[in-house]
């Protein structure tokens, strides 16, 4: 599991990119109109698809691929270009394991770890340059350098040609992406801001049943929620002696009184009652409910 950065350089993090003149789409789609745009995006599905994998590999590819979508497959139907957004986004993360992969062990990638820019070579800062141009950021966990899309020009080409779910799902993965929630197996946000984005994520779920980004949702509530129950190797949820640290307890309290009717409380409230059953101390049968927990990942 990928987690945060140590130290980054996001490029243009506290700029929007330069909007173009967009409309609003006309239509916002209910469930059976989301589920119709599926079906009958088949066909430009292969073709969108064909025409993304298409795209030569090098630092332009994302960019090159925002733009097919804006030259070529612009609809007027807030459905179909949610179906097209998803096929962008599955695109954009094949091209960016491609990107990283090339990256390695660069010297003058690898200077630009540095706070002082005075540290970084010349072709180091070229290469932020070339990086800032094609959509793309560039981070450091743990010591490596990797390549990630700036949400920033993803929301210049996309965000006003979708539906309101799915553009209430690229704000919080725009968050998301943009401040890290974990990072050398700890976290770098708080307890109650974990709680925040688990209440999020459960509510986007409840609402959008049929969204095409629904599955995701999923995956990062259930992340999130295991993460918060079972705590990580250095944010420790259990001490030396094996008993709840008081800062979990104060966080699970927190949910419940903030979040009471989430599907996640359901399981925080259950959790709680064996932690009470158990005296707060971990054993066999804290573990077998975590484990439960863990396996929705999977």
């Amino acid at each position: 599991m990928r987690t945060a950065v140590l130290f980054f350089v996001i490029l243009a993090a506290c700029q929007q990119a330069p909007r173009e003149t967009v409309t609003e789409s006309p239509t916002e789609p209910n469930d059976s109109v989301v589920k119709k745009a599926a079906a009958s995006s088949k066909s430009e599905k292969s073709v969108y698809e064909k025409e993304l994998n298409r795209i030569s590999h090098g630092f332009d590819m994302i960019h090159q691929g925002l733009k097919l979508f804006r030259n070529n497959f612009m609809s007027d139907t807030a459905a179909i270009n949610d179906q097209h957004f998803k096929m962008f986004l599955a695109f954009q993360e094949r091209a960016l394991a491609t990107l990283n992969n090339d990256i390695g062990e660069d010297a003058d990638i690898n200077s630009l770890i540095y706070a002082d820019s005075a540290q970084w070579t010349e072709a180091g800062k070229h290469f932020l340059q070339r990086l800032e141009r094609e959509a793309l950021m560039l981070r450091f966990t743990e010591g490596t350098p990797y390549v990630e899309a700036n949400p920033a020009f993803t929301r210049q080409y996309f965000y006003n040609h979708l539906s309101s779910a799915t553009k209430e799902f690229f704000d919080q993965f725009e968050v998301e992406v943009m401040n890290i929630w974990a990072e050398d197996a700890g976290l770098v946000i708080s307890l109650n801001e974990l709680a925040a984005r688990i209440a999020f994520w459960d509510e986007f779920i409840s609402r959008n049943a049929h969204n095409p980004f629904t599955p995701h949702a999923i995956e990062q509530r259930d992340t999130y929620l295991y993460y918060f129950l079972a705590g990580m190797d250095n944010t420790w949820a259990f001490d030396e002696e094996q008993k709840l640290m008081p800062e979990y307890r104060d966080a699970y309290n927190f949910y419940l009184q903030g979040f009471a009717s989430t599907k996640s409380a359901e399981d925080i409230r259950e959790y709680l009652a064996i932690l009470e059953a158990e005296q707060f101390r971990k054993t066999l049968r804290i573990e077998d409910f975590l484990q439960k927990i863990d396996e929705r990942q999977k």
